[in-house]
C-alpha cells in the first residue's frame, strides 16, 4: 500500500512537468518566430502607402514572456523532483497497525544491525521542494497576471499608416506592445503577401495558447505547493516516529537488563 505522500505529490508533479514541457515548446516558438524566421520586414500595400514595415516595433515589451518561461522551467524540473520523492516515499514508508501513522521503515539488513538509519527523504531535500514550490506558485502567478493585464492594457492600440511610412527603415515608435497585440494590430493592415498573413495568423493562436497554458499551470502549481507542505509535515512526523520506535525497541532489553 502507497503512502499518502505517494499519491498526494506524484499525480500533480506528474501533470506540472507535462505542462511545463508544453508552455517552454510554445514559448520557444514565439521566440523563434520574433528573432530568428520570417522576413524582417513586411511590404504594405494600400491606395495612399507602399512601404515596408519593420516586423519588431519599437516598444516591445517580452517580460510576460519571461517570466512565464521561468515558472514553466522551474515547473519542469521541480515536477520531476517531486516525482522523485514521491517514489522514494513509496519504496521507504509504510504504514503500522491501522490507525497509527505512516513512518520511515529500514531495510532488511539495518533492521538487523538495528542501526538508526531511517530511508525516507532527507528533510532538507523536502524542505528545498517545499521552499520552490512555493516560488514556482509566485512565478505562475505573476507570469499570469502579468500576461493577461498587459494584453488588456494593449489590446486596443493600432498601426497608423500615415506615422509607419514615414519611419521606413525603424522600428515602429507609436504605443507600448505585447507580442500578441502588435502582431494582431500587423493582421488589420493591408499585407502584400497573404502567405505572411498566414503565419502570422498561426503564431497569434499560439501566443494565446500560451497565455492561457499559464491558467493550468498556475493551478497546479498551487496543489504541489499545498501538496510539498503536506508531504513535508508528514516526513518529519514520519522521522518522529522512527525515532521514538527505534528509541523503545533499542531501551527494551537493556531496561529488562537493568
Amino acid at each position: 500500500m502507497a503512502p499518502p505522500t505517494f499519491w498526494t505529490l506524484f499525480p500533480p508533479c506528474l501533470l506540472l512537468s507535462c505542462l511545463g514541457v508544453v508552455e517552454l515548446g510554445l514559448l520557444s516558438s514565439i521566440v523563434s518566430y520574433i528573432h530568428l524566421q520570417g522576413p524582417r520586414v513586411w511590404q504594405i500595400s494600400s491606395e495612399q502607402y507602399n512601404f515596408p514595415l519593420d516586423r519588431i516595433p519599437a516598444h516591445l515589451h517580452l517580460d510576460a514572456g519571461h517570466v512565464s518561461n521561468a515558472a514553466a522551467g522551474l515547473g519542469f524540473f521541480l515536477g520531476l523532483l517531486g516525482m522523485y520523492i514521491a517514489f522514494r516515499e513509496r519504496r521507504h514508508v509504510s504504514p503500522l497497525r491501522s490507525g497509527q501513522p505512516y513512518v520511515l521503515v529500514p531495510n532488511e539488513a539495518f533492521r538487523q544491525q538495528s542501526q538508526k538509519i531511517a530511508f525516507g527523504t532527507p528533510t532538507p531535500i523536502f524542505a528545498i521542494f517545499t521552499t520552490f514550490a512555493v516560488l514556482e506558485f509566485l512565478l505562475a502567478m505573476a507570469a499570469l497576471i502579468y500576461s493577461f493585464v498587459y494584453d488588456h492594457m494593449t489590446a486596443g492600440n493600432t498601426i497608423s499608416l500615415a506615422r509607419a511610412s514615414q519611419e521606413v527603415g525603424q522600428h515602429y515608435t507609436e504605443h507600448n506592445w505585447a507580442p500578441a497585440t502588435w502582431f494582431t494590430a500587423v493582421l488589420a493592415l493591408p499585407l502584400v503577401s497573404q502567405s505572411d498573413r498566414n503565419v502570422i495568423t498561426n503564431h497569434i493562436h499560439v501566443m494565446k495558447a500560451s497565455k492561457w497554458m499559464l491558467v493550468p499551470i498556475y493551478i497546479v502549481a498551487f496543489t504541489v505547493m499545498v501538496a510539498g507542505i503536506f508531504g513535508f509535515k508528514q516526513n518529519r512526523r514520519a522521522r518522529r516516529a522512527s525515532d521514538e520506535r527505534w528509541l523503545q525497541n533499542s531501551r527494551g532489553p537493556g531496561a529488562k537488563g537493568m
